[in-house]
């Protein structure tokens, strides 16, 4: 009997609506209305006409369901347009993007629930545009879970390392104080590989695991953490890496980069432009032995 593999594939495309602006929109009581996973299409002008200004603007809404960083954006604007937008929260102006240029881009913390208005205008002429949104979720966080649960004869181990040190006035990382005050003391990035220094890695640091001899590793679980000032947390290339982590064992003689499972991966961005995140990866199968772990 023959025996046959079948194969499917499957292609799934999601598209976003495209919403028109419905005129008069000239106001923000008739603004029209829009999702932030829609597109919008509209024109709007800046000319004179028979002895008079002709001006016409263009109002949307939007009430984003999550709470975030949003960025909203105009595309295929007339060449040498110049268009100008305003956003607004229950009536307040709250950003603008008065540059000239031919479309507009505006980045904005949004609240979920909340209702916005954006105004758009042009100050040269006739132009059609695109309206585009991004948006970027703010946290992910979720409550405690356990990652590792089994009775055993045997004790918990815990090393760890810091990657920012207290700095002398040579720049060079000396110990805390514990009468230091908070706010007085100078930091850098501790660099103590220079393997680590080569590559081009930011830092590196290094903590000691002793184990007695008939010791065995049932479990092991790295954790890190940090924090990343930033505006544009979607486009961050720190953000974007904060779920990875070089690892290098006395084992190994090379850093394995290691990836946080994607449950444990989490992370909170604030008005405050920080964007803070803590992560976790098994790595039962890369503690093995005692010695120096960076």
């Amino acid at each position: 009997m023959r025996k046959i593999l079948l194969l499917f594939f499957v292609s799934i495309f999601v598209y976003a609506n495209t919403i028109n602006e419905i005129e008069p929109n000239d106001d923000w009581q008739n603004a029209t209305s829009i999702t932030i996973n829609d597109e919008g299409e509209g024109s709007v002008h800046h000319k004179w006409q028979d002895w008079h200004l002709d001006y016409d603007v263009d109002w949307w809404e939007f009430t984003p369901s999550q709470t975030g960083i949003l960025t909203i954006y105009t595309t295929d604007a007339t060449n040498g347009s110049d268009m100008d937008a305003e956003l607004y929260n229950d009536y307040w102006l709250i950003n603008w993007d008065y540059k000239y240029n031919d479309n507009i881009s505006i980045t904005q913390y949004v609240e979920a629930g909340k209702t916005y208005y954006l105004k758009l205008y042009n100050n040269n002429g006739n132009t059609n545009y695109k309206l585009h949104f991004s948006f970027f979720k703010t946290h992910n966080t979720r409550d405690f879970s356990p990652v590792f649960n089994q009775n055993l004869h045997g004790q918990l181990n815990v090393i760890g390392n810091h990657n920012v040190c207290k700095t002398n006035g040579n720049g060079q990382c000396i110990a805390p104080d514990e009468d230091d005050s908070n706010n007085q003391v100078n930091q850098k990035y501790a660099q103590i590989d220079n393997e680590a220094k080569n590559l081009g890695y930011l830092n590196s640091s290094e903590a000691n695991l002793s184990l007695k001899s008939g010791d065995k590793v049932v479990w092991a679980g790295l954790y890190w953490q940090g924090r990343i000032r930033t505006n544009n947390p979607k486009n961050n290339d720190m953000v974007k890496n904060a779920k990875y982590i070089e690892f290098k064992t006395p084992t190994s003689n090379e850093y394995v980069k290691i990836e946080s499972n994607s449950s444990k991966f989490n992370w909170y961005y604030g008005s405050d432009g920080v964007f803070d995140y803590g992560c976790m990866a098994d790595v039962t199968n890369l503690v093995k032995k005692s010695g120096a772990y960076f």
